[in-house]
């Protein structure tokens, strides 16, 4: 979460991610960071926000390791984070298909079925993040939205959305999305 007016005291850098969840099994459990962290630098690069943040680790490839600047009870440490294959974290679609810039997706699990309210029936794949101002902003997808369906389709893993993205890559595409229980068809290039 971001550096509110309320958290200014408590830490000495003014802007960064103060990390609130730690997954079991994620990347940052490996690291050993901690709730209440503040990641206030990556490789050198200034975060200035939670969406800063996602924004600089989605650049890396899985499998890269990073150093997070951290600031923890007024020290600061440095640590090295290897960051996981897509299983464990969020896909930049613009990894897959530079057309996609600014969409990322991940597997609905109990984290993200609780955050957007998604009922356990449902199968396909998060989007849980668009950057605003991208082309995947102004075509209407919105995070929230699950990808049920690329063409003729059906999509249930992240494997299967990138698959169905090389294999009709600069093609126009059928993409079916449940927003809230509405089944939309967005069609896209």
């Amino acid at each position: 979460s971001k550096v509110t007016k309320d958290l200014k005291d408590l830490y000495t850098h003014k802007d960064g991610a103060i990390i609130t969840n730690i997954q079991a099994n994620s990347p940052a459990q490996r690291a050993n960071l901690k709730r209440g962290d503040l990641i206030y630098a990556i490789n050198d690069k200034e975060v200035k926000d939670p969406h800063s943040l996602q924004r600089i680790v989605t650049a890396y490839r899985p499998e890269d390791t990073i150093t997070l600047s951290i600031e923890r009870e007024g020290k600061e440490i440095k640590q090295e984070l290897k960051l996981s294959s897509m299983h464990g974290e969020k896909l930049a679609l613009s990894s897959v298909d530079q057309n996609f810039d600014g969409l990322y997706l991940n597997k609905l699990n109990e984290q993200n079925r609780e955050k957007f309210q998604v009922p356990t029936n449902i199968i396909g794949v998060i989007i849980e993040d668009v950057d605003q101002g991208s082309k995947a902003y102004s075509d209407g997808f919105m995070s929230g939205d699950i990808i049920i369906q690329i063409e003729n389709r059906d999509i249930r893993t992240l494997e299967d959305v990138t698959k169905a993205f090389r294999d009709y890559k600069g093609k126009t595409k059928r993409i079916y999305i449940n927003r809230r229980g509405a089944i939309l068809l967005m069609v896209t290039r």
